[in-house]
């Protein structure tokens, strides 16, 4: 069953002879995606009620999809 319509892997396909090597593309999302959730949980500090727990909660779902 696919989840949104998404129907292809986005794994990389391994043939197990040779290593599989990180792309800067990679690297460079993972760095994104780990200042993005610094960003959050500091907004999160900021905004220390329930709207603000709220707020953070959606912002991190639509982070997580991406």
């Amino acid at each position: 069953m696919s989840f949104m319509g998404a129907s292809t892997s986005q794994l990389r396909i391994r043939n197990g002879r040779e290593p599989i090597r990180v792309t800067y593309v990679e690297l460079f999302f993972d760095l994104v995606f780990v200042f993005a959730v610094t960003q959050l949980s500091h907004g999160l500090l900021e905004r220390l009620s329930a709207l603000g727990a709220l707020q953070t909660a959606i912002l991190m779902l639509a982070l997580w999809w991406i």
